[in-house]
């Protein structure tokens, strides 16, 4: 890349050689020109060393641990805020996940069957064919009945969120700048 600044009445051609130390996609503030290089006569030049850092620079995690399923791009990518950029294995959080909606739909089954029959006492108890005791009873098996059900349906959704964090999803627009933590293959040495 070439840059073209004037010093003292001449024209001087300046060459950078950055590294990049990020490459996420932001616009400068600074205006730069950039022009193709043609070989000229140089009356004066000048070393400046320079660094180029990014607007924003973030270090990405999955929320919980486990096995990766699936890593979506490569170095050097570009990529729009809130793409999802890997995967982990959801095999066991979408297990347990079934588990509980089972668990929740024979709930929901009994609580009805609770309710009715406290219904039917009730509608008994109008004409004094139920004693007291067993209306009470089934008072209690409905509350017993809708507290599981909150429980199960708690659990639910804390596995649901929790099924979200198997996913590693990008916060700003960026371009993948390396891969820490996974290994690359190397030739081997003879």
């Amino acid at each position: 890349m070439m840059i073209k600044t004037t010093l003292q009445p001449r024209v001087t051609h300046l060459f950078f050689a950055c590294a990049l130390l990020a490459s996420f996609v932001s616009h400068a503030a600074t205006k730069v020109d950039v022009v193709k290089v043609k070989k000229q006569h140089a009356y004066q030049t000048l070393s400046v060393p320079a660094s180029v850092a990014a607007k924003n620079n973030s270090e990405l995690s999955f929320g919980v641990s486990g096995r990766l399923s699936s890593f979506e791009y490569d170095v050097g990518d570009s990529i729009t805020a809130n793409t999802t950029i890997a995967r982990l294995d959801t095999r066991q959080i979408d297990a347990s996940i079934e588990s509980l909606n089972a668990q929740q739909a024979s709930l929901k089954a009994t609580l009805k069957d609770e309710r009715q029959q406290l219904e039917e006492l009730q509608s008994l108890a109008k004409t004094d064919f139920v004693a007291q005791s067993e209306l009470r009873r089934a008072r209690a098996a409905v509350a017993v009945a809708e507290a599981d059900l909150a429980e199960v349906t708690a659990r639910l959704n804390e596995r649901e969120v929790n099924q979200d964090y198997h996913q590693l999803k990008v916060p700003f627009n960026a371009v993948i700048e390396g891969l820490p933590g996974f290994v690359q293959n190397s030739p081997k040495e003879s």
